[in-house]
């Protein structure tokens, strides 16, 4: 018996496994049925016993695989289950017609489930098992019997079985490949979905938490960071010497607290006064002076970004300046790019550059690879809180010696 490859989602397994059993349990209960109405009107006979006892193993097999759901591994059990149902469709058909049963179709069946439910290599084995025992059926059946003769599709002539029931067998294989390639990319592309949605999902937790923490410490810490900051100014009016600058450490320490504060909190949203680009790049040509140099596309500059001024000009800010202090003496270019209803940003610098490492934990709260107190890990992490809230993206590309480019893009 084949063995499934570990499934990358088995979350989405143990959702499946229940109406795969009820599917199974109905799949062979109408076949049953099937039998029994080809018995009463048509007078086809099979041979009861050996019928019957396949259809026993079908469904008996039901509970024993959620009996068996928690001892074998979700994919294992699955592809077992698969296989299992291949060769007693194979034994059912070869007991009433081979190939020239009409119900040889539901081996598609099994190829579908299996391409839907594990992994493209599963999906492609059972091709080839399906197309195997159907291909074993022109050796091994029994003709179906209808009124005591046997019925005129299963005759054979002189050269054996016709060429109808031959083609039969290419064209399931034909149809089989392509469920099978068609069914696992729609499989792959859903994974690929969810694993998307999941991220989303984990990062709009991350937002939620941040901005929990930065309304709840604003809250607590506010008040008292003001007393102090009052405090540490009437004591440096009043002291002298190393008191004096005792006060002003402690004012100083308090701004960088303030600074931390106002570095959690990502803006109140909206876009209700959607900010226009050739505004804010003029506002942070006049932050940034010479430092920033600002290139408008051709109707990139009357262009409207889905946020307010103040998130526009935070979330470009903090970008330019981790551009403007990794670039050193070079200026950061700015570009804005409208094209096929994209509005596309584009911040650069000349700098070092990021390796791997560095560059697949970049945007993480609190990471940050400047000195001691010349960033806290905050101002890319905002930037894509503010540019995803906003609809938008924001990418990052950057190897050793070339610099770094950071790509923001919004519907226009």
């Amino acid at each position: 018996m084949p063995t499934a490859p570990a499934d990358a989602a088995p979350s989405s397994l143990a959702a499946s496994l229940p109406w795969l059993l009820r599917l199974r349990f109905a799949l062979f209960l109408g076949l049953l049925l099937a039998y029994a109405g080809a018995w009463c009107a048509l007078g086809l006979r099979v041979p009861v016993a050996p019928v019957l006892c396949v259809f026993a193993l079908a469904l008996g097999s039901v509970p024993a695989m959620a009996a068996c759901r928690r001892r074998l591994p979700l994919p294992q059990l699955v592809a077992a289950g698969l296989v299992f149902d291949a060769l007693l469709l194979f034994a059912l058909l070869g007991l009433s017609g081979g190939p020239a049963n009409p119900f040889t179709a539901l081996f598609l069946v099994l190829v579908t489930l299996a391409a839907m439910l594990l992994r493209p290599a599963f999906a492609w084995t059972m091709v080839a098992l399906c197309a195997a025992l159907f291909a074993l059926l022109f050796k091994f059946h029994l003709p179906l019997i209808a009124h005591g003769m046997p019925a005129p599709c299963c005759q054979e002539g002189e050269d054996g079985l016709s060429f109808h029931l031959y083609g039969m067998w290419v064209a399931f294989v034909a149809v089989a490949a392509c469920v099978a390639a068609f069914v696992s990319r729609m499989a792959d592309a859903v994974r690929a979905r969810e694993a998307q949605l999941g991220e989303a999902h984990e990062k709009a937790n991350r937002f939620a938490a941040l901005a929990a923490l930065s309304a709840g410490a604003a809250h607590e810490i506010a008040s008292p960071l003001s007393t102090i900051a009052v405090a540490a100014k009437e004591m440096e009016r009043a002291a002298e010497g190393e008191f004096r600058e005792d006060a002003k450490l402690i004012r100083a320490e308090v701004d960088r607290c303030r600074a931390i504060l106002d570095g959690m909190n990502p803006g109140e949203g909206g876009a209700a006064d959607a900010a226009q680009v050739g505004n804010v790049c003029a506002a942070l040509t006049a932050r940034f002076g010479a430092a920033l140099v600002c290139d408008m596309g051709q109707g990139a500059e009357q262009a409207r970004l889905p946020m307010g001024a103040a998130d526009a000009q935070r979330m470009l800010g903090n970008l330019v300046k981790n551009a403007v202090q990794a670039g050193g003496a070079s200026p950061v270019r700015l570009t804005a790019q409208l094209a096929d209803d994209r509005l596309r940003l584009l911040i650069e610098d000349a700098g070092p550059g990021m390796d791997g490492a560095t560059l697949a934990r970049a945007g993480e709260p609190f990471f940050t690879t400047k000195e001691p107190g010349q960033g806290m890990g905050l101002g890319l992490f905002v930037a894509r809180l503010l540019a995803e809230r906003a609809g938008g993206t924001l990418t990052l590309d950057s190897a050793p010696g070339r610099g770094t480019r950071a790509a923001l893009e919004f519907p226009a």
